[in-house]
């Protein structure tokens, strides 16, 4: 079912048609004799005739079909006329995307879902804001329990694509920090405020301030972290004390409304165990990268406090992740991931290099769509792992979208190269808070305010270090479980008598801690 429904990409609402700003209607490209039933007639002629159409043709009517699409979100339509307009445009977007006609022929059998069946799916006290990026302007749809609205933005594309990119590198661009707290803060304050009032503030009378936010970007905003957006006028010049959006809200994301709807039904499966993977990269054994020393240390805190399985150095193989991938609740993976941006189902993620001759220890996306993965949760905490090349009408071909295409219903991914020291802060808590059993959009706010309240007085709060990290699917609380055998042994060292017996005791405790990290490898 998950390979089918994530070829939705993104299952958007037409609903009750308001007005955010007033930009002419002019301003689109007349259409020759244009009503409405153009594009009922021009949907239909090309679901039935997709396949025997050149490629010229599709590309051709594709965009008209666009236009048409834009025009009449602009008419007074009803919600179910404008619903049923986005859902084909979406299919035969999805059908141009997918070469490959086994894929193509997939979206033909998606599910449909009605705004009612959002609206009562939804989780408690949270609202789904699913934009639309036009070939003109960009759109909005709010939707909670009670309420279903849609905005224009009445902004351009182009131009808000351009701001985008611009903050974007002031998010990403490890070498702007060199220019310090005083110069980089100004700069970052009002291009935050300015997206926040452009996408958010048109919505605040909708948004209640107890309320979570499922956000279903499309267009540049897959790449933007809105949790890094200031939603009040910031006093305080320090990064870690502005008043960021996580601050208020807690934020999850996902790719298709309609894959939302339906992982809903799935309940966590597994017992709760982790398998857990740190790449190691040694010179001279194939391809240079670069070390990152702070994952051993971010698998060394999970293995003391987590059950199941945890690999490092020469055991953080291909062929061991793929042996084990079946077993386990929650797969976590600290290592390297290198992007192809002109072929993004060959990014792939580089586990350590040892020579092997099964694999070549680099998981392409490809290889990951048809991997039989089975987890509850999937964390990268790589780089750049939920970031793709976008192309209009093409939602990131990401190592993110590769496991959830496998079957995973939630992910914890990264927009940019991140740092492994705030990585690893940020993976302990947010893990703490699972295990505690917070649903996985508060546990990762939690995580990221405990790292800003430590950092509140150091460039350590910029958001290239913390709000990289973004949870895609599902919010449901899941199991995890956390280690019991020091208790065990403790306890057992309670009924010898004197202190000897627990002093032996916690040394084979200290023993096996050490025997396991020298071993690479920790087992329960």
């Amino acid at each position: 079912m998950f390979r089918i429904l994530i070829l939705s990409l993104f299952g958007c609402f037409a609903l009750n048609l308001s007005w955010a700003q007033t930009v002419p209607t002019d301003s689109l490209p007349a259409v020759d004799s244009f009503n409405l039933q153009q594009i009922d007639r021009l949907f239909e002629h090309l679901e039935e005739n997709w396949s025997s159409l050149s490629a010229e043709k599709q590309e051709n009517l594709l965009q008209e079909a666009a236009l048409y699409l834009e025009r009449g979100l602009l008419s007074p339509q009803s919600h179910a006329q404008k619903y049923s307009w986005i859902q084909q445009y979406k299919r035969i977007r999805d059908r141009a995307m997918f070469k490959q006609q086994a894929l193509a022929q997939l979206s033909d059998s998606l599910q449909q879902y009605s705004l009612a069946d959002l609206q009562a799916n939804l989780p408690d006290k949270t609202a789904c804001l699913e934009y639309f990026w036009g070939d003109f302007m960009v759109y909005v749809f709010y939707v909670d329990q009670e309420t279903a609205q849609f905005l224009r933005l009445g902004l351009a594309s182009d131009q808000l694509a351009e701001e985008l990119e611009q903050f974007r590198q002031q998010l990403s661009d490890p070498k702007q920090l060199e220019l310090g707290e005083a110069e980089l803060i100004d700069p970052f304050i009002q291009q935050s405020s300015a997206l926040y009032e452009q996408l958010l503030a048109p919505l605040t009378s909708l948004l209640p301030s107890n309320k979570k936010l499922l956000i279903i970007p499309d267009g540049p905003l897959l790449q933007l972290p809105f949790e890094a957006l200031l939603h009040r006028p910031a006093g305080k010049r320090r990064f870690g004390d502005l008043p960021y959006l996580i601050k208020d809200k807690a934020i999850f994301y996902h790719y298709s409304s309609s894959l939302f709807l339906e992982q809903q039904k799935d309940l966590p499966k597994k017992g709760g165990q982790m398998l857990a993977i740190a790449g190691s990269y040694t010179e001279g054994q194939g391809r240079k990268l670069e070390s990152l020393p702070k994952t051993r240390l971010e698998i060394g805190r999970l293995a003391r406090q987590f059950e199941g399985r945890f690999l490092l150095d020469s055991l953080a193989t291909e062929a061991n992740f793929k042996a084990n991938i079946k077993r386990y609740a929650v797969i976590h993976l600290a290592m390297h991931s290198l992007q192809n941006k002109a072929e993004p189902l060959q990014s792939g993620l580089a586990f350590s290099n040892v020579p092997q001759k099964e694999e070549d220890n680099l998981l392409m996306a490809s290889e990951i769509m048809n991997l039989p993965i089975s987890a509850d949760l999937v964390v990268l905490s790589a780089c750049e792992t939920a970031v793709g090349r976008f192309q209009q009408g093409n939602a990131t071909a990401s190592l993110a979208r590769a496991f959830m295409y496998a079957g995973t219903p939630a992910a914890l991914v990264s927009l940019w190269q991140v740092n492994d020291e705030s990585t690893a802060i940020l993976m302990e808590d947010y893990y703490r808070q699972i295990a505690a059993g917070a649903d996985k959009s508060s546990a990762l706010q939690r995580a990221k305010l405990k790292y800003l309240s430590a950092s509140k007085n150091s460039l350590a709060g910029h958001p290239i270090f913390w709000a990289a990290f973004v949870q895609i699917g599902i919010d449901q609380p899941l199991y995890l479980a956390e280690k019991t055998i020091g208790n065990a042994l403790l306890f057992l060292a309670s009924i010898f008598a004197g202190g000897i017996g627990l002093i032996l005791i916690l040394l084979v405790i200290f023993r096996w801690r050490r025997h396991a990290d020298a071993e690479g490898i920790y087992r329960k």
